[in-house]
């Protein structure tokens, strides 16, 4: 299904984050002026470039939704795409990263390497008896590249929120992004199998949408996996304690604060208030 397109009509960050009315009045004059017009595509837009990976999150959700899988390897090429021309420029300016577009990077990412809606379900989401029919999946998730690669995923997802400044607004999306790394965190802990995490440990994890990040795959899945060839369980898991600390302090939505409770219950096993 093909997504209209509002983002030529999206203004740049000046507009957005003008500082009074007059330093708006201007902008905006500037923006509407022809000469200006034409220079603006060149001009930083945070505001696009969120809107853009909603719009590739849509699609994957699309393609998901229609049993059209063969269509999440060309939406995981338009997301290498969009972070060497978008994200990997921003990493080298100057300018704040006010929608914490890396994060929502990871998170759409994730989005087309595995299944939320089944992880929830097998987690227990709709209860135990309808759990045991998504287990498999999970599991098989869970002890597959795939697994290992969402997370990484998910663990950077976790360092670019928990990078914010405590006195900055957290974008709308940010308690959703983690959550989701949370859930990604809690099933590859809850379901994968101690041979499988034996063996993957000698292989070499060579992520192309990470090529070129800088990112130690190995080093961040050593972390997460613990030093002992059993691996910890969720509630062991520093990695998973801290996300979920994370998503209770992140803002000042009631959201944010209902699903780190709801982990808690899942994860620690404490009773809901």
């Amino acid at each position: 299904m093909r997504r209209p397109s509002l983002r030529s009509s999206i203004s740049d960050d000046e507009i957005w984050t003008a500082p009074t009315a007059a330093d708006w009045s201007r902008s905006l004059t500037r923006q509407l002026s022809s000469h200006v017009r034409s220079d603006s595509v060149a001009k930083q837009n945070s505001f696009k470039e969120y809107f853009a990976l909603e719009e590739i999150a849509g699609s994957v959700c699309d393609a998901r939704m229609s049993d059209d899988y063969s269509a999440l390897p060309s939406q995981q090429s338009v997301l290498e795409k969009f972070y060497c021309n978008n994200i990997t420029q921003r990493s080298s300016s100057a300018g704040p990263d006010n929608f914490c577009l890396r994060a929502l990077w990871h998170v759409t990412f994730l989005s087309s390497l595995v299944d939320f809606d089944r992880l929830e379900l097998a987690v227990g989401r709709e209860g135990h008896e309808e759990s045991q029919r998504h287990v498999c999946y999970a599991r098989a998730w869970a002890n597959s590249r795939d697994g290992c690669r969402c997370v990484v995923h998910a663990v950077l997802t976790f360092r670019c929120l928990e990078s914010m400044p405590r006195a900055k607004e957290p974008p709308i999306h940010a308690p959703r992004s983690l959550h989701r790394a949370i859930l990604v965190l809690y099933c590859y802990l809850q379901f994968k199998d101690i041979a499988y995490h034996t063996d993957v440990t000698q292989n070499v994890f060579d992520f192309p949408e990470l090529k070129h990040a800088g990112i130690n795959c190995e080093r961040i899945l050593a972390e997460v996996n613990g030093p002992g060839m059993w691996g910890p369980k969720p509630m062991h898991s520093s990695m998973l304690c801290h996300c979920i600390d994370l998503l209770r302090r992140l803002g000042h939505w009631g959201l944010a604060r209902q699903q780190a409770a709801m982990w808690e219950v899942v994860v620690y096993g404490l009773s809901p208030n």
